[in-house]
């Protein structure tokens, strides 16, 4: 799971051959919420740049504040299978066709505040990825059906004569019940 982030340091950051910005987020590693990413990765960032015509009739360059990051589900081998495949289901409006997970901030006018922003944003959607691997996994091997949680309480609290009276009530509410729908008469019209 990505942890907070305090400050970005700027020796994270470096241009790449075709332009865009690229951070190494395998380099914070060593937060003081435990590691970030286990291996270092690279993560695309795109910093637009606006232009801008100035009163005089000059452009002037003004950089954009919106950030996007994103990443390759395929290549992510920091991320275990299970959690990638989940990411597919849960968040496939944020993949594009090629396998690109995205992520786009422009929540405040600072391009560092919405770098910031959008690492815990990517964080937050593996952490959902990961709590729905889990909870895939507790339906699949560890819940149990209403009847066996039941019988498994009343056994571990030592109550196993209460339970047989409540089965021989069930079966007698279960009994009078077939004999009401007997008794019935079925009238058509």
């Amino acid at each position: 799971m990505l942890g907070r982030l305090g400050a970005l340091p700027s020796q994270l950051l470096r241009l790449s051959a075709s332009g865009s910005r690229r951070l190494d987020l395998g380099s914070i590693a060593g937060s003081e919420d435990g590691p970030i990413l286990p291996s270092p990765q690279v993560v695309s960032l795109w910093f637009p740049w606006a232009w801008q015509i100035s009163q005089c009739g000059g452009k002037v360059n003004m950089s954009d504040s919106r950030v996007q990051m994103s990443f390759s589900l395929h290549k992510a081998d920091w991320l275990p299978e299970k959690v990638r495949k989940k990411m597919w289901e849960v968040h496939k409006n944020r993949i594009s066709k090629t396998g690109e997970f995205s992520v786009a901030c422009q929540e405040t006018s600072s391009q560092i505040d919405n770098t910031k922003i959008a690492i815990k944003k990517i964080g937050d959607l593996i952490a959902q990825a990961e709590r729905e691997v889990k909870n895939d996994d507790w339906e699949q091997n560890e819940k149990l059906e209403f009847k066996d949680y039941v019988v498994m309480k009343f056994k571990r609290e030592g109550r196993e004569k209460e339970l047989e009276k409540r089965e021989q009530a069930l079966r007698e509410t279960k009994r009078r019940m077939r004999e009401k729908t007997k008794n019935k008469k079925i009238t058509m019209y």
